[in-house]
């Protein structure tokens, strides 16, 4: 938690007090260098030392597809097979050397949904959410 001195500026835990200087917008110098279909919503500071693919507690994967002639209750009966936890190295990158020997994920959720339009519209788009760990 930063502190306040008597001057009135703070200082965070391992920082000298001074001038206390605008925080870098992160967010928008990401987003001015990315491509129009990927975003950047937030961004959070972590330890040096951390891991988003080891230390995360969990990831969610978006992807929208338009309906077309995809069988939507098939895929969905599908996607509830999917749900629990499952081996899978077949899937995987094989990467022992980095330390990965489990390949057990557990799949939290997973849905298929309309995001706009008519269902039954072949241009209407779907999203496909999965949740896992």
């Amino acid at each position: 938690e930063p502190t306040v001195d008597g001057s009135g500026v703070a200082a965070g835990v391992g920082q000298t007090a001074g001038k206390v200087e605008e925080e870098m917008n992160y967010v928008g110098l990401l987003n001015r260098v990315l491509p129009p279909d990927i975003r950047v919503l937030a961004w959070a500071p972590v330890k040096m030392d951390f891991s988003a693919r080891f230390e995360c507690r969990s990831r969610t994967y978006w992807y929208l597809l338009p309906k077309s002639d995809l069988n939507i209750e098939l895929m969905r009966d599908g996607a509830r097979r999917l749900v629990g936890e499952h081996d899978f190295r077949n899937l995987c990158k094989m990467d022992i050397s980095g330390g990965v020997t489990n390949f057990v994920r557990s799949i939290e959720s997973f849905g298929v949904e309309p995001v706009s339009g008519d269902p039954e519209n072949p241009f209407s788009l779907y999203a496909i959410k999965i949740r896992g760990k």
